[in-house]
């Protein structure tokens, strides 16, 4: 999901998804790279912070990550 959403932020949402189910894994791509949305995500249990401008086969390899749980949490730039 995105961080920014139109009737509520990203990280709103993954506090309520994380408190009805706690295993869900949860992956944030955005065009924002501010460091306090990043610590946000992670505050709230977010697996992954990626930027759009990463690659399609980047952001295939990083769900894969998240899904098969090789990284508590990582951050993607991407290229610019």
């Amino acid at each position: 999901m995105d961080v920014s959403m139109q009737d509520q932020t990203g990280i709103e949402l993954a506090l309520i998804i994380k408190e009805k189910y706690r295993d869900v894994k949860i992956l944030f791509l955005s065009q924002f790279s501010d460091g306090w949305l990043i610590k946000k995500s992670l505050d709230v249990g977010a697996k992954a912070y990626l930027l759009k401008s990463i690659s399609k086969k980047e952001l295939i390899f990083s769900i894969h990550k998240v899904v098969e749980g090789e990284m508590d949490f990582f951050y993607k730039k991407g290229k610019l």
